[in-house]
């Protein structure tokens, strides 16, 4: 997650969230408030489609959805990224290993 938001921006986020968890009787609670966060940021169309559905009344928002959400859109991109940091530090210690190894024999 990267959040950069000066604190109007974020300030507006919050303004719009809370009437809209009201008005559709969703709970304030963390998840709720991360997965419309995203939604009111806008830079997930495939989250914002979803949440949209439930905006507009055409399908029921449930708590095992939106942990589902959460999961998806906001906990496993991260996962990704972590993932992809530890591949490429595993191969530079391979190649740092290896780069000792000839420098010993070298020596």
């Amino acid at each position: 997650m990267n959040y950069n938001e000066n604190p109007q921006q974020a300030g507006e986020i919050i303004r719009l969230i809370l009437p809209t968890l009201s008005r559709l009787n969703i709970p304030a609670n963390p998840i709720n408030f991360a997965l419309w966060y995203e939604y009111y940021l806008g830079g997930k169309d495939e989250l914002n489609a979803v949440l949209e559905e439930f905006s507009n009344g055409e399908n029921s928002y449930t708590d095992d959805l939106a942990k589902d959400l959460f999961v998806r859109y906001i906990v496993e991109p991260d996962t990704a990224k972590i993932r992809t940091i530890g591949e490429e530090v595993r191969t530079l210690l391979s190649q740092l290993s290896a780069f000792l190894m000839d420098a010993g024999v070298d020596v």
